[in-house]
């Protein structure tokens, strides 16, 4: 098993079955529960809506086993799981007696965006409303729905959406080829096609022996 890419090796184990072991290993094994309490005291599971929720019970079972010496913390917020394999509803099966501080303010969106994710929200999170800073911009949200189907050319469709939103914003930038803006890229593909190497990303990217430690940005030795 390799923590940096694609082992290739026979019988070389996946990082996700080596979750799903170690996982199994821990809630079977009480001598194993006690090693890691006293090997670590205190654990914080970060972004932990997207952990694995086999282990996310594993850890829930040590708490359970030696709660006089070991000390379980989820960071994380539900509302931005990711990943079908968490833990759906992470506040059901958290202790009454756990303290559980909430953020409330959010420092860094505008005021508009905030008000679009309380709302989209407060079904999947009962501490999931925030408030803005008092001297936060108002801001925009808008949604743009596009069919998708066989053909389409999807940077004439993101010219359409930006000439859109500078319409609708007044803001010029949205629509200046050399902005000076910030774009988020979600995926490699995605920034592939706006750097301009998507020819030599494509090939690359399909062989599947190599994708992991090609999108990971290792090398083999």
């Amino acid at each position: 098993y390799s923590p940096n890419g694609s082992n290739l090796e026979n019988n070389a184990l996946k990082h996700a079955e080596v979750i799903k072991i170690s996982a199994q290993m821990i809630m079977e094994n009480l001598i194993l529960q006690r090693i890691i309490a006293q090997r670590y005291p205190i654990l914080l599971i970060d972004e932990s809506q997207d952990t694995k929720k086999e282990l996310v019970d594993a850890f829930f079972r040590i708490q359970e086993n030696f709660k006089e010496i070991f000390m379980l913390g989820l960071l994380g917020d539900q509302k931005q799981r990711i990943y079908n394999d968490g833990k759906e509803n992470m506040a059901s099966i958290i202790p009454p007696e756990w303290e559980q501080p909430v953020k409330k303010m959010n420092y860094r969106c505008a005021k508009r965006i905030i008000k679009l994710a309380n709302t989209i929200g407060k079904d999947i999170d009962i501490h999931a409303e925030q408030v803005s800073r008092e001297d936060a911009i108002e801001g925009f949200a808008r949604l743009f729905v596009v069919q998708q189907r066989d053909g389409i050319n999807k940077n004439e469709v993101e010219q359409i959406v930006m000439k859109s939103m500078c319409d609708l914003t007044k803001d010029p930038k949205w629509f200046e080829p050399n902005a000076d803006v910030k774009i988020l890229i979600l995926e490699h593909m995605m920034a592939a096609r706006r750097l301009g190497f998507e020819q030599f990303f494509e090939p690359l990217n399909k062989v599947n022996r190599y994708q992991m430690t090609f999108l990971q940005g290792y090398g083999y030795y």
